[in-house]
Protein backbone atom coordinates (compact mmCIF):
# COMPACT_ATOMS: atom_id res chain seq x y z
CA UNK A 1 0.00 0.00 0.00
CA UNK A 2 3.03 2.37 1.03
CA UNK A 3 4.67 2.11 -2.75
CA UNK A 4 1.02 2.08 -4.08
CA UNK A 5 1.09 5.67 -2.15
CA UNK A 6 4.35 6.70 -3.56
CA UNK A 7 3.96 5.76 -7.12
CA UNK A 8 1.12 8.24 -7.10
CA UNK A 9 2.46 10.93 -5.52
CA UNK A 10 5.57 10.46 -8.29
CA UNK A 11 2.68 10.82 -10.83
CA UNK A 12 1.23 13.81 -9.55
CA UNK A 13 4.37 15.13 -9.18
CA UNK A 14 5.44 14.75 -12.86
CA UNK A 15 2.18 16.16 -13.75
CA UNK A 16 2.52 19.09 -12.19
CA UNK A 17 5.72 19.81 -13.41
CA UNK A 18 4.50 18.70 -17.11
CA UNK A 19 1.77 21.47 -16.28
CA UNK A 20 4.15 24.18 -15.80
CA UNK A 21 6.15 23.41 -18.49
CA UNK A 22 3.88 23.81 -21.17
CA UNK A 23 2.38 26.99 -19.27
CA UNK A 24 6.18 28.53 -19.38
CA UNK A 25 6.31 27.17 -23.35
CA UNK A 26 3.03 28.59 -23.95
CA UNK A 27 3.85 32.13 -22.38
CA UNK A 28 6.71 32.28 -24.60
CA UNK A 29 4.82 31.05 -27.76
CA UNK A 30 2.61 34.17 -26.60
CA UNK A 31 5.80 36.35 -26.33
CA UNK A 32 7.00 35.34 -30.02
CA UNK A 33 3.89 35.68 -31.96
CA UNK A 34 4.55 39.55 -30.18
CA UNK A 35 8.15 39.81 -31.09
CA UNK A 36 9.20 42.39 -33.63
CA UNK A 37 9.44 41.89 -37.17
CA UNK A 38 12.58 41.36 -38.59
CA UNK A 39 13.40 43.97 -41.14
CA UNK A 40 12.13 43.58 -44.66
CA UNK A 41 12.89 44.99 -47.81
CA UNK A 42 16.62 44.88 -47.10
CA UNK A 43 18.50 46.44 -50.25
CA UNK A 44 22.44 47.47 -51.09
CA UNK A 45 23.97 49.51 -53.69
CA UNK A 46 27.05 50.07 -54.32
CA UNK A 47 29.50 52.71 -55.66
CA UNK A 48 33.11 51.49 -57.24
CA UNK A 49 34.18 54.82 -57.82
CA UNK A 50 33.73 55.53 -54.05
CA UNK A 51 33.91 51.70 -52.83
CA UNK A 52 31.23 52.20 -50.65
CA UNK A 53 27.95 50.23 -49.79
CA UNK A 54 24.34 51.75 -48.97
CA UNK A 55 21.68 49.45 -47.11
CA UNK A 56 18.34 50.05 -46.43
CA UNK A 57 15.50 48.64 -45.51
CA UNK A 58 11.75 49.21 -44.50
CA UNK A 59 11.18 50.87 -41.40
CA UNK A 60 10.13 48.12 -38.04
CA UNK A 61 7.20 49.01 -35.97
CA UNK A 62 7.74 49.57 -32.43
CA UNK A 63 11.78 49.20 -33.35
CA UNK A 64 14.02 51.90 -31.72
CA UNK A 65 16.82 51.23 -33.60
CA UNK A 66 18.71 48.75 -36.18
CA UNK A 67 21.92 47.17 -35.95
CA UNK A 68 23.56 46.18 -38.74
CA UNK A 69 25.93 42.50 -39.45
CA UNK A 70 28.31 41.53 -41.78
CA UNK A 71 30.53 38.51 -42.67
CA UNK A 72 32.54 37.09 -45.73
CA UNK A 73 30.42 34.53 -46.46
CA UNK A 74 26.61 34.02 -46.17
CA UNK A 75 27.11 31.03 -43.90
CA UNK A 76 29.71 32.00 -41.63
CA UNK A 77 29.25 34.08 -38.06
CA UNK A 78 28.16 37.71 -38.62
CA UNK A 79 29.62 40.30 -36.91
CA UNK A 80 28.16 44.18 -35.85
CA UNK A 81 28.97 46.49 -38.22
CA UNK A 82 27.27 49.46 -35.89
CA UNK A 83 24.24 50.56 -34.51
CA UNK A 84 21.62 53.02 -36.40
CA UNK A 85 18.16 55.15 -35.56
CA UNK A 86 17.08 55.24 -39.12
CA UNK A 87 16.51 52.25 -42.01
CA UNK A 88 19.72 53.14 -43.50
CA UNK A 89 23.62 52.53 -43.36
CA UNK A 90 26.38 53.73 -44.98
CA UNK A 91 29.92 51.45 -45.03
CA UNK A 92 32.74 52.55 -45.91
CA UNK A 93 34.77 49.84 -45.01
CA UNK A 94 34.27 47.64 -48.10
CA UNK A 95 37.38 46.20 -48.82
CA UNK A 96 39.03 45.51 -52.34
CA UNK A 97 38.43 42.17 -54.26
CA UNK A 98 35.99 40.99 -51.87
CA UNK A 99 32.18 39.99 -51.43
CA UNK A 100 30.46 41.03 -48.02
CA UNK A 101 27.28 40.16 -46.82
CA UNK A 102 24.92 41.81 -44.39
CA UNK A 103 22.03 41.03 -42.15
CA UNK A 104 19.86 43.72 -40.48
CA UNK A 105 18.49 43.00 -36.64
CA UNK A 106 15.44 45.55 -35.33
CA UNK A 107 15.76 46.30 -31.70
CA UNK A 108 13.82 48.56 -28.60
CA UNK A 109 14.65 48.28 -25.06
CA UNK A 110 12.68 44.90 -24.30
CA UNK A 111 13.23 42.80 -27.25
CA UNK A 112 15.65 42.15 -30.15
CA UNK A 113 14.02 40.89 -33.90
CA UNK A 114 15.06 38.25 -35.92
CA UNK A 115 17.63 38.76 -38.99
CA UNK A 116 16.01 40.00 -41.86
CA UNK A 117 17.30 38.56 -45.34
CA UNK A 118 20.97 38.39 -46.78
CA UNK A 119 22.05 40.94 -49.06
CA UNK A 120 25.78 41.33 -50.53
CA UNK A 121 28.04 43.51 -52.22
CA UNK A 122 31.04 42.29 -54.67
CA UNK A 123 33.68 45.23 -54.82
CA UNK A 124 36.02 43.55 -57.72
CA UNK A 125 38.68 46.55 -57.70
CA UNK A 126 41.29 44.97 -57.01
CA UNK A 127 43.82 45.24 -53.89
CA UNK A 128 47.02 45.77 -55.94
CA UNK A 129 49.21 48.20 -54.16
CA UNK A 130 49.98 50.50 -57.35
CA UNK A 131 46.03 51.52 -56.94
CA UNK A 132 45.96 55.47 -56.16
CA UNK A 133 43.78 57.10 -53.53
CA UNK A 134 43.07 60.80 -52.07
CA UNK A 135 44.17 61.99 -49.14
CA UNK A 136 43.39 65.43 -47.35
CA UNK A 137 44.74 68.03 -45.03
CA UNK A 138 42.30 68.80 -42.41
CA UNK A 139 43.45 71.90 -39.67
CA UNK A 140 40.43 72.92 -37.67
CA UNK A 141 40.75 69.18 -36.07
CA UNK A 142 40.01 71.04 -32.04
CA UNK A 143 36.00 71.69 -33.89
CA UNK A 144 36.13 68.28 -34.89
CA UNK A 145 37.03 66.17 -31.85
CA UNK A 146 34.37 65.46 -29.07
CA UNK A 147 31.54 66.88 -31.67
CA UNK A 148 29.66 63.52 -33.01
CA UNK A 149 28.23 65.57 -35.45
CA UNK A 150 31.15 67.22 -37.16
CA UNK A 151 33.13 63.84 -37.00
CA UNK A 152 29.86 62.51 -38.92
CA UNK A 153 29.97 65.07 -41.51
CA UNK A 154 33.91 64.87 -41.99
CA UNK A 155 33.26 60.79 -42.31
CA UNK A 156 30.51 62.09 -44.89
CA UNK A 157 32.37 63.66 -46.61
CA UNK A 158 35.30 61.68 -46.77
CA UNK A 159 33.61 58.83 -47.85
CA UNK A 160 31.85 61.23 -51.15
CA UNK A 161 35.80 62.51 -52.09
CA UNK A 162 37.20 59.01 -52.09
CA UNK A 163 39.40 60.43 -49.59
CA UNK A 164 41.49 57.41 -47.76
CA UNK A 165 44.16 59.44 -44.89
CA UNK A 166 43.29 62.26 -43.09
CA UNK A 167 46.40 64.51 -42.21
CA UNK A 168 44.88 65.80 -38.65
CA UNK A 169 46.55 68.44 -37.49
CA UNK A 170 48.07 67.23 -33.98
CA UNK A 171 50.37 70.65 -32.91
CA UNK A 172 51.99 69.98 -29.84
CA UNK A 173 49.27 68.09 -28.06
CA UNK A 174 50.56 66.38 -24.48
CA UNK A 175 47.73 63.02 -24.54
CA UNK A 176 49.22 62.21 -21.23
CA UNK A 177 48.59 65.78 -19.50
CA UNK A 178 44.62 65.93 -21.48
CA UNK A 179 42.44 62.67 -20.85
CA UNK A 180 39.69 64.44 -22.66
CA UNK A 181 41.65 65.10 -25.61
CA UNK A 182 43.11 61.25 -25.87
CA UNK A 183 39.90 60.28 -24.67
CA UNK A 184 38.65 62.17 -27.98
CA UNK A 185 41.62 61.60 -30.07
CA UNK A 186 40.82 57.72 -29.59
CA UNK A 187 36.91 57.63 -30.95
CA UNK A 188 38.02 59.93 -33.73
CA UNK A 189 40.53 57.34 -34.56
CA UNK A 190 38.18 54.57 -34.40
CA UNK A 191 35.40 55.84 -35.75
CA UNK A 192 37.87 57.35 -39.24
CA UNK A 193 39.42 53.23 -39.22
CA UNK A 194 35.78 52.15 -38.94
CA UNK A 195 35.01 54.21 -42.02
CA UNK A 196 37.98 52.76 -44.02
CA UNK A 197 40.00 55.84 -43.48
CA UNK A 198 43.84 56.27 -42.05
CA UNK A 199 44.53 58.99 -40.01
CA UNK A 200 48.37 60.74 -39.82
CA UNK A 201 49.16 63.33 -37.52
CA UNK A 202 49.93 66.56 -38.33
CA UNK A 203 52.32 69.00 -37.14
CA UNK A 204 55.34 71.88 -37.83
CA UNK A 205 56.83 75.18 -37.36
CA UNK A 206 58.97 76.84 -39.83
CA UNK A 207 61.68 78.03 -36.46
CA UNK A 208 61.89 74.24 -35.32
CA UNK A 209 65.10 73.54 -37.46
CA UNK A 210 66.78 75.22 -35.50
CA UNK A 211 68.65 73.33 -32.55
CA UNK A 212 67.12 75.42 -29.79
CA UNK A 213 63.88 74.83 -30.74
CA UNK A 214 64.07 71.41 -32.41
CA UNK A 215 62.58 69.75 -28.73
CA UNK A 216 59.32 71.05 -30.04
CA UNK A 217 59.62 68.71 -32.73
CA UNK A 218 60.71 65.98 -30.89
CA UNK A 219 58.44 66.17 -27.97
CA UNK A 220 55.10 66.40 -30.71
CA UNK A 221 56.54 63.16 -31.57
CA UNK A 222 57.07 61.38 -28.50
CA UNK A 223 53.40 62.31 -27.69
CA UNK A 224 52.75 60.57 -30.64
CA UNK A 225 54.27 57.59 -29.58
CA UNK A 226 53.52 57.34 -25.99
CA UNK A 227 49.68 57.81 -27.03
CA UNK A 228 49.90 54.96 -29.37
CA UNK A 229 51.70 52.28 -27.16
CA UNK A 230 49.01 53.34 -24.38
CA UNK A 231 45.64 52.54 -26.95
CA UNK A 232 44.23 49.90 -28.95
CA UNK A 233 45.29 48.76 -32.36
CA UNK A 234 41.91 50.48 -33.72
CA UNK A 235 42.75 54.05 -32.06
CA UNK A 236 46.43 54.24 -33.23
CA UNK A 237 47.48 56.82 -35.43
CA UNK A 238 48.51 55.52 -38.98
CA UNK A 239 51.68 57.88 -39.16
CA UNK A 240 52.86 61.39 -39.18
CA UNK A 241 53.75 64.13 -41.20
CA UNK A 242 56.39 67.71 -40.80
CA UNK A 243 55.35 70.36 -41.62
CA UNK A 244 58.10 72.77 -41.11
CA UNK A 245 58.49 74.78 -44.13
CA UNK A 246 61.74 76.66 -43.68
CA UNK A 247 62.24 78.25 -46.50
CA UNK A 248 63.64 81.38 -45.62
CA UNK A 249 66.59 79.25 -43.65
CA UNK A 250 67.81 79.00 -47.00
CA UNK A 251 67.46 81.62 -48.84
CA UNK A 252 69.30 83.31 -51.84
CA UNK A 253 69.94 86.05 -49.27
CA UNK A 254 72.40 83.94 -47.18
CA UNK A 255 75.72 82.72 -48.13
CA UNK A 256 76.02 79.16 -49.44
CA UNK A 257 77.44 78.00 -45.65
CA UNK A 258 74.56 79.08 -43.91
CA UNK A 259 72.24 77.61 -46.11
CA UNK A 260 73.73 74.44 -45.88
CA UNK A 261 74.12 74.34 -42.49
CA UNK A 262 70.32 75.45 -41.94
CA UNK A 263 70.01 72.44 -44.32
CA UNK A 264 71.55 70.03 -42.04
CA UNK A 265 69.86 71.18 -39.19
CA UNK A 266 66.34 70.08 -41.58
CA UNK A 267 67.29 66.58 -42.34
CA UNK A 268 68.76 65.83 -38.96
CA UNK A 269 65.64 67.08 -36.99
CA UNK A 270 63.67 65.06 -39.59
CA UNK A 271 65.87 62.31 -38.97
CA UNK A 272 65.70 62.45 -34.58
CA UNK A 273 62.06 61.59 -35.06
CA UNK A 274 62.34 58.91 -37.64
CA UNK A 275 64.40 56.97 -35.39
CA UNK A 276 62.07 58.07 -32.14
CA UNK A 277 58.92 56.38 -34.53
CA UNK A 278 61.45 53.43 -34.94
CA UNK A 279 62.24 52.81 -32.00
CA UNK A 280 60.16 53.79 -29.64
CA UNK A 281 56.40 52.49 -30.99
CA UNK A 282 54.63 49.06 -30.02
CA UNK A 283 54.24 48.52 -33.90
CA UNK A 284 56.54 50.30 -35.90
CA UNK A 285 56.39 48.69 -39.15
CA UNK A 286 52.95 50.01 -40.14
CA UNK A 287 54.09 53.11 -39.27
CA UNK A 288 54.16 55.84 -41.94
CA UNK A 289 56.70 59.09 -41.36
CA UNK A 290 55.83 61.65 -43.75
CA UNK A 291 56.80 64.82 -45.21
CA UNK A 292 54.69 67.65 -46.82
CA UNK A 293 57.44 68.95 -48.73
CA UNK A 294 57.92 71.94 -50.94
CA UNK A 295 57.70 72.58 -54.63
CA UNK A 296 60.65 73.51 -55.09
CA UNK A 297 62.62 71.21 -52.92
CA UNK A 298 64.33 70.24 -55.50
CA UNK A 299 65.97 72.99 -56.83
CA UNK A 300 68.46 73.13 -54.69
CA UNK A 301 71.54 72.53 -57.08
CA UNK A 302 74.70 70.77 -56.15
CA UNK A 303 76.65 73.87 -54.89
CA UNK A 304 74.00 73.23 -52.04
CA UNK A 305 74.79 69.46 -51.67
CA UNK A 306 76.00 68.46 -48.02
CA UNK A 307 77.31 65.24 -46.03
CA UNK A 308 74.97 63.46 -43.82
CA UNK A 309 74.99 59.68 -42.43
CA UNK A 310 78.01 59.21 -45.06
CA UNK A 311 76.17 60.34 -47.98
CA UNK A 312 76.81 63.73 -49.84
CA UNK A 313 74.01 64.45 -51.64
CA UNK A 314 71.22 67.56 -51.79
CA UNK A 315 68.78 68.18 -49.13
CA UNK A 316 65.55 66.39 -50.81
CA UNK A 317 67.50 63.12 -51.29
CA UNK A 318 68.89 63.09 -47.85
CA UNK A 319 65.09 63.74 -47.11
CA UNK A 320 63.69 60.89 -48.97
CA UNK A 321 65.88 58.55 -47.29
CA UNK A 322 64.52 59.48 -43.53
CA UNK A 323 60.82 59.54 -44.24
CA UNK A 324 58.12 57.19 -46.09
CA UNK A 325 56.85 59.40 -48.28
CA UNK A 326 56.40 62.94 -49.44
CA UNK A 327 53.51 65.19 -49.46
CA UNK A 328 54.44 67.29 -52.20
CA UNK A 329 53.17 71.20 -52.40
CA UNK A 330 53.26 70.94 -56.11
CA UNK A 331 50.20 73.91 -55.83
CA UNK A 332 49.31 74.58 -59.65
CA UNK A 333 45.32 75.03 -61.31
CA UNK A 334 46.58 72.75 -64.06
CA UNK A 335 47.89 68.97 -65.11
CA UNK A 336 50.55 70.09 -66.86
CA UNK A 337 52.01 71.94 -64.14
CA UNK A 338 51.13 69.91 -61.45
CA UNK A 339 53.29 67.03 -63.21
CA UNK A 340 56.30 69.30 -64.22
CA UNK A 341 56.36 70.46 -60.57
CA UNK A 342 55.75 66.57 -58.77
CA UNK A 343 57.93 64.47 -61.22
CA UNK A 344 61.46 64.78 -59.71
CA UNK A 345 60.35 63.58 -56.16
CA UNK A 346 57.65 61.00 -58.04
CA UNK A 347 60.63 59.68 -59.41
CA UNK A 348 62.82 59.55 -56.72
CA UNK A 349 60.55 57.73 -54.57
CA UNK A 350 59.28 55.75 -56.94
CA UNK A 351 63.56 54.64 -57.17
CA UNK A 352 63.46 54.12 -53.30
CA UNK A 353 60.00 52.23 -53.00
CA UNK A 354 58.42 54.78 -51.57
CA UNK A 355 55.60 56.88 -52.23
CA UNK A 356 54.84 60.77 -53.01
CA UNK A 357 51.42 62.26 -53.26
CA UNK A 358 50.71 65.27 -55.61
CA UNK A 359 49.14 68.08 -53.51
CA UNK A 360 46.79 70.81 -54.92
CA UNK A 361 45.01 73.81 -52.92
CA UNK A 362 41.50 75.18 -53.02
CA UNK A 363 42.26 77.96 -50.57
CA UNK A 364 41.39 81.43 -52.47
CA UNK A 365 45.40 82.35 -51.95
CA UNK A 366 44.65 85.52 -54.05
CA UNK A 367 42.59 87.03 -51.62
CA UNK A 368 44.54 85.85 -48.78
CA UNK A 369 47.87 87.34 -50.43
CA UNK A 370 49.09 84.35 -50.00
CA UNK A 371 50.37 83.70 -53.35
CA UNK A 372 48.64 83.95 -57.13
CA UNK A 373 45.55 82.62 -58.31
CA UNK A 374 47.54 80.24 -60.62
CA UNK A 375 48.29 77.64 -57.96
CA UNK A 376 44.79 77.09 -56.57
CA UNK A 377 41.43 75.97 -58.00
CA UNK A 378 39.28 78.19 -55.86
CA UNK A 379 38.17 79.98 -58.79
CA UNK A 380 37.52 76.88 -61.71
CA UNK A 381 35.77 74.87 -59.20
CA UNK A 382 35.42 71.13 -58.64
CA UNK A 383 34.26 69.67 -61.82
CA UNK A 384 37.10 71.41 -63.21
CA UNK A 385 39.79 70.57 -60.62
CA UNK A 386 38.82 66.80 -60.93
CA UNK A 387 38.86 66.87 -64.35
CA UNK A 388 42.77 67.73 -64.27
CA UNK A 389 43.37 65.34 -61.24
CA UNK A 390 42.40 62.74 -63.31
CA UNK A 391 44.57 63.49 -66.02
CA UNK A 392 47.65 63.58 -63.54
CA UNK A 393 46.68 60.07 -62.07
CA UNK A 394 46.07 58.77 -65.88
CA UNK A 395 49.92 60.25 -66.55
CA UNK A 396 51.21 58.48 -63.37
CA UNK A 397 49.24 55.47 -63.56
CA UNK A 398 52.08 53.01 -63.90
CA UNK A 399 55.26 55.13 -61.60
CA UNK A 400 54.96 53.02 -58.31
CA UNK A 401 56.22 56.09 -56.49
CA UNK A 402 52.60 58.30 -57.29
CA UNK A 403 50.90 57.56 -54.22
CA UNK A 404 47.85 59.86 -55.64
CA UNK A 405 46.47 63.21 -55.12
CA UNK A 406 46.21 64.93 -51.65
CA UNK A 407 43.83 67.97 -51.13
CA UNK A 408 45.08 71.42 -49.17
CA UNK A 409 42.46 71.55 -47.40
CA UNK A 410 39.55 70.16 -45.24
CA UNK A 411 37.74 73.45 -44.71
CA UNK A 412 38.09 75.51 -48.26
CA UNK A 413 37.55 71.62 -49.87
CA UNK A 414 34.50 71.17 -48.40
CA UNK A 415 33.08 74.83 -49.73
CA UNK A 416 34.83 74.47 -53.24
CA UNK A 417 31.83 75.49 -55.67
CA UNK A 418 30.66 73.21 -57.78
Amino acid sequence: MMIFKNIMRTLVLCLLVWNTSCSKSNNSLVNFENALDYPAGLDVSFNEETQVAKLTWDEVDGADGYSVWYSYSESSSYTLLGNVSVNEYTDNSVEKDSEKFYKVKAYNSLETSMYGLTVSVLNSVTSDEHVTSRAMWVWNSSSILGDTDEIEKLMDFCAEKGIKIIYFSTGRNDYSADNDLKNNTRTFISTAHANNIKVHGLTGNSTWIEPSLQFNYVNAAKSIVEYNNSVSSNECFDGYQSDIESYSYWSDDKDISERTQNLWYYVDVHRQVADIFNNDLNDPDDFQYGMAISAFMDNQGEDLAFEYNGKTQTALYHIADVVDYFAIMSYRDNADALIDISETEVNLMDSLGKKAWTGVETIDTETMGAGPGSINFYDEGEAYMNVELAKIEDYYKDNYGFAGIAIHHYSTYYDLKE
